[in-house]
């Protein structure tokens, strides 16, 4: 009784309250049809199905709503009815006594949507990707709603056909609802689709995180390998520099067979591609065209199949740049843009270099959004030296004639550009990571290799995959049955 009390006092609370609310562990999810045509029993169905893995759901429309109460009828009656009250307690009590409650509104705004709009925790929006950007009836009440009472978050489901990674379009849609905090792509009765969603919900999505690093990245795809290998979902990815481009192919659903395939080949085109050294040595063209050739054509992040974020380093503003929205080969480019390698990429008022500068491994930003987050570092562990005493200036064509004969004694200014780019993070990586002592953080041991050994992806690959497996296959022992809701 008391426990049923309480909820019924957040709830008035909420309701008296304007602006919109979230919750650190939801519950509780109304599902509204954008339009009155919209079948979304089946979506109801993977929803209750998804929600019973952590616990008891109860999934109660208006019917539920007048069988149990025996009056028909009594779901619709308004707020200043004597029988208000009551049906508020009977909701309050169901979810007292059930782990989730699925509220299915009716195909019209009707007095019993609101009402299961106001008792959710997350308001889940469904609507055809093909005609998304059209706001209708339904959601423009919901948003007059809002401007009087305090409202649940609200989350864009977007239905979309079988067969496709990417969904263009996407970014209309949400330009169109900006209340909407985060979206979903649900394929055509894609069981997957769902079970990620409910999983980032209710706080249980596996979120991959991977680090810059140049051609160390490579052992990104090893560790790609490893997750497949053990059926590791990844229902969200984000990263910086090299490790944004691990985090699109994470995106576009991309094996890790095909990521080899690819991205070694895309990363050397990008460094040779010279130009005149006026603002940077390259042109950073290739990068532009390699990210748009992984994806298929030039796609926003909005429209990927997996959640997706990169990390840039606005110069103009001093601090870390997230990018979770527009074109997602830009991003990569700005992302990766290794100050005097590539030139800056200009955003609005910001101007956009490599990410590795202000945080080259982002689980901060990943534990936003995700409740199980796995870095992958591979920051070098110790900085560039030299191999001889050398004095304190140095001759191009000493340097070339030292090279020839084997006994280099500085690095080259390409190492040192790239190095530059991830050492000034090695600070901000241990604040990050100490701020989530539960994470899993793999380090793979890559000091036989530098950053720029672009000609050899192989043995990087395989050195990922080795380093990284047992320590995810231990992780995935103990964190496997809180993920999927299954019992060891």
């Amino acid at each position: 009784m008391m426990h049923t009390a309480r909820l019924l006092v957040e709830r008035l609370d909420r309701q008296l309250r304007g602006g919109a609310a979230q919750v650190a562990s939801p519950r509780s999810f109304a599902v509204v049809p954008t339009r009155p045509d919209l079948d979304v029993s089946w979506l109801l169905d993977e929803l209750a199905a998804g929600l019973s893995a952590y616990g008891a759901p109860v999934r109660i429309d208006a019917r539920t709503v007048d069988a149990a109460l025996g009056k028909p009828g009594l779901a619709q009656v308004a707020p200043d009815d004597p029988a208000h009250g009551r049906v508020a307690a009977w909701l309050a009590a169901q979810e007292a006594l059930h782990d989730n409650v699925l509220y299915a509104a009716d195909p019209t705004w009707t007095a019993w949507t609101e009402r299961a709009v106001r008792q959710a925790d997350v308001v889940l929006l469904v609507a055809e990707g093909r005609d998304a950007s059209v706001v209708r009836g339904v959601e423009r009440r919901l948003d007059g709603l809002g401007r009087t009472a305090r409202l649940p978050e609200r989350v864009l489901v977007l239905l979309q056909p079988r067969g496709q990674r990417v969904f263009p379009g996407s970014a209309r849609a949400l330009e169109a609802r900006p209340a909407v905090t985060r979206h979903f792509h649900v394929r055509e009765r894609s069981r997957d689709d769902v079970r990620r969603a409910v999983r980032l919900l209710t706080g249980r999505g596996v979120g991959l995180v991977f680090a810059g690093g140049g051609s160390r990245g490579f052992a990104h795809i090893g560790v790609l390998r490893a997750l497949e290998e053990l059926g590791i979902p990844i229902d969200a990815a984000g990263g910086a520099s090299v490790g944004a481009m691990i985090a699109g192919c994470c995106g576009l659903e991309l094996g890790w067979r095909e990521v080899e395939r690819q991205l070694p080949r895309l990363m050397q085109r990008a460094f040779y591609q010279p130009t005149l050294p006026v603002v940077s040595f390259m042109t950073g063209q290739a990068v532009l065209d390699g990210a748009k050739q992984l994806a298929g054509g030039d796609y926003d992040l909005e429209d990927f199949a997996v959640p997706a974020f990169y990390v840039a380093t606005d110069l103009a503003g001093g601090g870390p740049a997230v990018l979770r929205r527009g074109s997602s080969a830009l991003g990569i480019r700005a992302s990766s843009a290794i100050p005097g390698i590539f030139p800056p990429v200009a955003r609005g008022r910001a101007l956009l270099v490599d990410g590795g500068l202000s945080n080259n491994l982002p689980v901060d930003v990943m534990a936003e959004q995700a409740g199980a987050v796995v870095g992958v570092d591979i920051i070098p562990d110790l900085p560039l030296g030299a191999d001889r005493q050398t004095q304190l200036t140095a001759s191009g064509l000493r340097e070339l004639a030292s090279r020839a004969r084997g006994t280099a004694g500085l690095p080259s200014i390409l190492s040192v550009l790239m190095c530059t780019a991830t050492s000034s993070a090695q600070g901000l990586r241990s604040g990050a990571r100490a701020a989530r002592p539960t994470d899993l953080v793999l380090q793979p041991v890559l000091t036989r290799w530098n950053m720029i050994n672009f000609s050899s992806p192989g043995p990087i690959v395989h050195q990922g995959y080795v380093q990284s497996r047992p320590a995810l296959e231990a992780w995935w022992r103990e964190r496997r049955g809180h993920i999927l809701g299954e019992t060891p």
